[in-house]
């Protein structure tokens, strides 16, 4: 039998390489979500090489630069015009290689104390896979951090979609936060520390809403790109119905469920 491919796709790696110039100013959460990964870990002495998975617009390898000074980058991401985004912001700590790959072909010779990625590991699907894939990537005790988005971000927006376009379902495709341990578990990794966040955002508007999740490559949150489009008329009840159901203060809301995860080799 043929083996089991897994890859991250060509339609998210287009969304997010087209939202390149939109996306830093937009990352509040994931900003937030690196600050509380980092606050999990624990190190001495600091690694001396770090592998960081989806580097993005250097979100996250900013702040591992300041935490681990002496420690080697190798910051990876699927989309070329992120790592020149991030590349230009940290330009002059030559501690950083920026390497545009695809994380699922990274070659496993090389073996690192710590592997670490920030609101990327959800786009690989099946998550088992990749997480272990980085398993094979550690060092002997090396550890494996990560902070995913899990089922029910965007729940208020998926559900506004079943009300007002019932035949074109959002189709969840993020991983649980059980089926995330148990591919953990699976691919030898013995869990240290783990937190479960509820973030709740607000917006002016579901249209603000929107645009940001534009701006980001995110596109609609959770529904994978061969979800059929929704029609301008379908658009707008979406819009009103979130409007209604889902106020904070003068806007609106929306949930994101992040699950924060640090394992070690055994």
């Amino acid at each position: 039998m043929p083996k089991a491919r897994h890859t991250t796709s060509s339609s998210v790696t287009a969304r997010f390489s087209a939202a390149a110039g939109t996306y830093h100013r937009n990352a509040k959460n994931q900003r937030l979500a690196a600050k509380q990964l980092l606050a999990l870990l624990s190190f001495s002495p600091a690694p001396a090489r770090i592998l960081e998975i989806g580097c993005g617009t250097g979100v996250l390898t900013e702040k591992l630069a300041k935490a681990f000074p002496p420690g080697r980058i190798d910051a990876v991401d699927v989309s070329r015009a992120m790592t020149v985004k991030a590349r230009k912001r940290l330009a002059g700590n030559r501690m950083i290689r920026w390497i545009v790959a695809d994380a699922t072909r990274l070659p496993e010779k090389i073996k690192y104390p710590l592997i670490i990625s920030n609101c990327t590991l959800h786009w690989i699907a099946p998550i088992k896979n990749i997480i272990g894939k980085l398993c094979a990537m550690l060092e002997p005790g090396g550890i494996l951090a990560f902070a995913v988005m899990t089922r029910g971000t965007f729940a208020e927006l998926n559900a506004c979609r079943r009300r007002t376009a019932p035949r074109k379902p959002a189709r969840v495709v993020l991983p649980a936060r059980d089926e995330i341990k148990k591919a953990v578990a699976r691919a030898g990794l013995r869990l240290k520390r783990e937190k479960t966040a509820l973030i709740r955002q607000t917006f002016s508007s579901p249209e603000k809403l929107l645009k940001q999740l534009h701006d980001q490559g995110l596109t609609g949150g959770n529904i994978p790109h061969r979800q059929k489009a929704l029609t301008r008329s379908e658009l707008l009840r979406l819009v009103a119905d979130y409007r209604k159901r889902y106020r904070s203060g003068r806007g609106i809301y929306a949930t994101y469920r992040v699950y924060y995860c640090v394992a070690q080799k055994i």
